[in-house]
């Protein structure tokens, strides 16, 4: 009876999943909504819009092929790329960090949005890459070009937690697609080398 009242394509969506993400956002909501003495600004409002916005903007990406995301994406990198050049030209300047930019009813964070986009090229990159070569190096260091562009960029705003981002969304769509083990663990074991090294001398 339900299905026959509500439209397919709205029928298909992932609810539980989308209820469980406003549910989420909306607890985000209510803590910086308290932490800002009971006022929707400065970030109660905009996380809220935030949320809406993307999500519209999911829903919307969700309908389209996947051959349309295939040639999209390295339009969708790119552009995002060269946002985070635009921010550190002429980013606003928040908490010490300049990370976004504002365009009038609510800002954006360009380090955010490249975190699908790396994700969408690293699944582009290996969707083409030979089974032969899964072993090679060439399977290696395409990944470390797609990551070191946005990874630099977002250091010098500083976002640290951002290019380890990308390194992990990174490596997750590696080990999907059959990378050796071998090489997580040799890179988990210089990530536990680097990391006191980082954290100390920062």
């Amino acid at each position: 009876m339900t299905r026959g009242i509500i439209p397919a394509p709205i029928a298909a969506l992932p609810w539980r999943l989308i209820l469980l993400l406003f549910t989420m956002t909306s607890f985000g909501t209510m803590v910086l909504y308290s932490a800002a003495g009971g006022n929707l600004q400065p970030w109660a409002g905009q996380h809220m819009i935030r949320f809406l916005v993307f999500l519209a903007m999911a829903i919307v990406m969700s309908r389209f092929p996947l051959d349309f995301w295939k040639k999209m994406t390295w339009p969708v990198y790119g552009i995002t790329l060269a946002l985070l050049f635009i921010v550190e030209m002429i980013g606003q300047v928040g908490g010490g960090s300049q990370r976004w930019i504002n365009i009038g009813f609510m800002t954006i964070q360009p380090s955010e949005l490249m975190k699908p986009a790396v994700v969408l090229a690293a699944a582009w990159f290996f969707d083409r890459l030979p089974a032969t070569k899964i072993n090679s190096f060439d399977a290696i260091w395409p990944l470390g070009v797609i990551i070191a562009l946005p990874s630099a960029l977002v250091i010098l705003q500083p976002d640290l937690d951002s290019s380890i981002a990308y390194i992990f969304g990174v490596a997750v769509i590696g080990f999907l697609a059959g990378l050796p083990l071998i090489y997580f663990i040799g890179a988990g074991g210089a990530l536990a080398i680097l990391a006191p090294l980082i954290y100390f001398s920062g």
